[in-house]
């Protein structure tokens, strides 16, 4: 699990480095998104054109609407010293280039806003950080 988070600090830095938002999956269709994670599969039932994805090796969930990603979520779980030093590195990386940022209601959650997607990042000591990216629901497929 530690060297999947850190693969993912290393994505999101290197993404950092080289674009204004950072990269992610969202606005994919499903065979584009097979194409990353081989492994894609179905996870739980359809409802209403949504219908939610996993990849188990990556361990990270999609929910697709009529084929197309509006979200992908992540967890990671470990010791709180890890923990918190992944949500800080997290924060510092995603501060850098978002258009403005809004705390939760501790500091332990903020969601950080760019030009079609948002993010929302969540600690909860001893237990996980979460990271999740959405599409802005105005750009949902019909």
């Amino acid at each position: 699990m530690k060297r999947l988070s850190l693969l993912l600090l290393s994505f999101v830095a290197c993404i950092n480095l080289f674009a204004q938002e950072p990269g992610n999956n969202l606005r994919k269709t499903i065979p584009q998104l097979r194409q990353s994670f081989p492994d894609l599969v179905v996870w739980g039932y359809e409802r209403s054109g949504i219908q939610n994805y996993k990849s188990p090796e990556a361990d990270i969930l999609f929910e697709t609407k009529n084929g197309i990603v509006i979200a992908e979520f992540a967890s990671f779980e470990g010791e709180d010293g890890y923990l918190q030093g992944l949500y800080q590195s997290l924060l510092k990386s995603f501060s850098k280039d978002a258009k403005t940022y809004l705390w939760g209601n501790n500091k332990n959650s903020i969601s950080f806003f760019y030009s079609y997607f948002h993010v929302y990042i969540s600690y909860t000591p001893n237990e996980s950080v979460s990271i999740s990216y959405d599409l802005n629901q105005n750009l949902w497929p019909k």
